[in-house]
């Protein structure tokens, strides 16, 4: 892997290989089918930690990312946290619930504030340089101020009642891209900049320059797309066979750098790239421990 420079990169993979049974002797599967199961998670770089939501469990679990100790477990409500963030500009851990977002210290994880989801939110989503929760709901996109509780309503960014699968902004924050019904609407600077819509986009992730979509050519059959955000296409269509179609919605790419991205599917996790083969890391068939294995990458 030594023609990837990215820090952040190494260190999920060595967080995927090395981090065993998170020192419980649990096992968890990315399964359906299976009674526990990996529901979202997030990596600090700065802090070399691990965040994870387990379904059903109702707390998320805070790990070493090196030793893989467990070190924090941070109880909000009678649910499973829908997802978890690491904002590690201003060291806080953000968890989403049905409801309502938690906000920790990410050093001694005190509660700092609880907020109220803006009414018929639909998909949440934050940007650390901008320090703001962004939310889509049935007719505008809501930016909370995550440490103070500030909304800012913008009431034309999105199709009114629009089903709201996906959001997610760009690092610098000037981009925010809206999943709906299998289309992809880009904004930049809250002025409309493109749509995507040929093909049924299921997810995609956004990068400094870069919108990296995951669509599906037929069925069961998947592809990615790279574009910058004016909509031009960076690269070639990549066609895979063999990986696995997501299960939900949330929290199945992840962004690496302007060239990888990581998915994640039943019990596989997948490293993308903009011009080349994936490498794959899955459980072994007969695992009594969650670890993850690198195998052939050939499809």
């Amino acid at each position: 892997m030594d023609f990837v420079n990215s820090k952040k990169l190494i260190f999920q993979i060595a967080l995927l290989m090395n981090l065993i049974g998170f020192s419980q002797n649990q096992t968890f599967n990315h399964s359906s089918n299976e009674n526990l199961n990996i529901s979202s998670f997030d990596v600090s770089g700065i802090n070399n930690k691990i965040a994870i939501n387990i379904f059903p469990l109702k707390e998320t679990i805070i790990y070493d990312g090196y030793t893989g100790d467990e070190l924090k477990r941070l109880t909000g409500f009678e649910t499973t946290p829908i997802s978890v963030q690491f904002d590690d500009n201003r060291n806080l851990i953000i968890i989403e619930y049905s409801d309502k977002i938690n906000v920790y210290d990410n050093i001694n994880y005190k509660l700092i504030i609880t907020h109220n989801k803006p009414d018929f939110s639909a998909s949440m989503t934050y940007s650390s340089r901008l320090g703001k929760l962004i939310f889509s709901t049935s007719d505008s996109i809501v930016y909370i101020r995550v440490t103070e509780g500030d909304n800012e309503f913008y009431p034309n960014l999105i199709e009114t009642f629009s089903y709201s699968q996906n959001l997610k902004t760009s690092n610098k924050g000037d981009v925010l891209a809206h999943l709906g019904n299998g289309k992809l609407s880009v904004y930049k600077n809250f002025e409309k900049a493109f749509e995507l819509n040929r093909d049924y986009i299921l997810d995609f992730t956004i990068g400094e320059n870069t919108i990296m979509v995951l669509s599906e050519y037929e069925p069961s059959k998947l592809k990615t797309q790279f574009f910058d955000f004016n909509g031009n296409s960076l690269a070639k269509d990549n066609r895979y066979e063999n990986l696995y179609k997501l299960y939900s919605y949330k929290n199945a790419m992840q962004y690496v750098n302007e060239d990888f991205m990581f998915y994640g599917a039943y019990k596989e996790i997948s490293l993308l790239s903009k011009n080349q083969k994936p490498y794959k890391y899955k459980f072994q068939d007969d695992f009594n421990e969650y670890h993850f294995v690198k195998i052939d990458s050939s499809i």
